[in-house]
């Protein structure tokens, strides 16, 4: 019970610093999205202390919060749909920013280093495939 309060008490902590270094932005696109500076370390790091399950549902909640956070990126909608709208919430925010939980995946299989390496290389190519697509 108390290792489970911990890591809900980490998660909030993780997410609200993953949330303000959202917001400081080094470049605003034109049509959406920007260059942040190391918005979804503090997930890598939770994720990689606290394991899969509590990473995963780290991410999932910061990227619920960057959903409501980025609703004006759905006026750049070519054709405003149902499922256009959920798709692009689905790809561009929830399974885009949920790969960063990866990392927990990767803790007992290498060292603290090379997994957080490996596993913000492999959460930044799905992301930027969610992205793209």
């Amino acid at each position: 019970m108390k290792k489970n309060t911990l890591a809900i008490c980490e998660a909030g902590i993780m997410i609200a610093l993953s949330t303000v270094l959202a917001m400081l932005k080094l470049i605003d696109m034109p049509y959406g999205g920007s260059v942040t500076f190391a918005q979804m370390l503090p997930i890598l790091i939770f994720a990689y202390r606290h394991g899969p399950k509590y990473g995963m549902g780290a991410a999932l909640t910061a990227s619920v919060i960057q959903l409501l956070l980025g609703m004006e990126n759905f006026s750049y909608l070519p054709l405003v749909t149902w499922y256009s709208v959920i798709v692009l919430a689905l790809l561009d925010y929830v399974v885009a920013y949920s790969a960063f939980g990866i990392v927990g995946f990767l803790k007992k299989k290498m060292s603290y280093t090379s997994a957080m390496l490996t596993g913000a290389g492999i959460a930044s190519f799905v992301r930027y495939i969610c992205h793209v697509v």
